[in-house]
């Protein structure tokens, strides 16, 4: 850029300064945004029932994948899906399962196995089943 080091030394100490006060003051908006929730009867019943309903529907999903998976491969047992809790499974499938499952299949894990289950829905769960069932087989 052609900046002098005294130039160079100034601009970064700007540059610093804006990203210091970046840092040191994060946005308020999130925060405004659960304050009036939480702070709204209405709000809060319809955001509860929201919660519940993405709870069920990952409940669902969970229960799916296994009843698929049982159906394709009986002798496994997949029961680890729907005793597990949350948004993510982990499946137990190695490092080179999970690379197969991305390269030959396009499902996307962590390659520790870790699996998002909110991800799944009714136009995939097959598939991932079926992709599933294949690196296992």
């Amino acid at each position: 850029m052609g900046l002098s080091p005294q130039e160079a030394e100034r601009v970064l100490g700007q540059l610093k300064f804006t990203v210091r006060r970046i840092y040191s003051s994060p946005p308020s908006h999130g925060g405004a945004v659960v304050d009036v929730i939480m702070n709204d009867d209405a709000l809060f019943t319809q955001w509860v029932g929201e919660v519940y309903e993405m709870r069920d529907r990952i409940r669902e999903m969970r229960q799916k994948l296994q009843d698929a998976l049982t159906a394709k491969l009986p002798e496994r047992d997949f029961s680890y899906f729907t005793k597990q809790r949350g948004m993510f499974s982990f499946t137990g499938l190695t490092t080179e399962q999970v690379v197969r499952l991305r390269e030959e299949f396009a499902v996307y894990m962590v390659e520790n196995g870790r699996m998002c289950l909110a991800g799944l829905n009714h136009d995939n769960i097959d598939h991932v089943a079926h992709a599933i069932a294949e690196v296992l087989r």
